[in-house]
């Protein structure tokens, strides 16, 4: 049983990990059920995750990485609206950082996803939020020079699928 002490011979269970159970301390070992095996495991996956998801935190709430943030973003909207300005496909472009999206304007309205397997078509990969909106959420990290590419890529795209 949990409960039972480990004697530390061989076949013996390996001790996990003790926990409270009510006012009793169990401990969970390798020779107990299989269920509570797996809750352990997934207790262990969610702090390993939870120490990640802090480390990443920290890393990307730092001030380069959110200036740069700021900076890709303002490269994109004025790629976009350029883009808008010679093809004149978008009713709005909104987001923020680097997460947009670009709604059709009312002729091209209902094929986002044919921009989306167009773009495909040019590798690029971009996302639809409904029917109306082509969505672009690259790395915080893309470089500039990816983004003046994917922006050219896109135009290519919107020219192949709003015809």
């Amino acid at each position: 049983p949990p409960d039972a002490a480990v004697s530390g011979g061989p076949g013996a269970p390996v001790p996990l990990t003790p926990v409270e159970v009510g006012s009793r301390r169990t401990a969970i070992t390798s020779a107990s059920t299989p269920r509570a095996a797996a809750v352990l495991g997934l207790l262990l996956l969610l702090l390993s995750m939870s120490a990640v998801a802090c480390a990443v935190f920290d890393l990307i709430n730092t001030t380069e990485v959110l200036d740069g943030v700021k900076a890709r973003h303002a490269l994109f909207m004025e790629g976009l609206r350029t883009i808008n300005s010679r093809r004149e496909v978008f009713a709005d472009i909104r987001g923020e950082g680097v997460w947009l999206g670009c709604e059709l304007k009312a002729p091209w309205q209902g094929k986002a996803g044919a921009v989306m397997q167009a773009a495909g078509d040019e590798g690029l990969v971009v996302l639809m939020a409904g029917p109306d909106v082509v969505r672009i959420a690259p790395s915080l990290i893309i470089s500039l020079d990816e983004i003046l590419e994917g922006l050219a890529r896109l135009e290519t795209a919107l020219g192949k699928a709003l015809v």
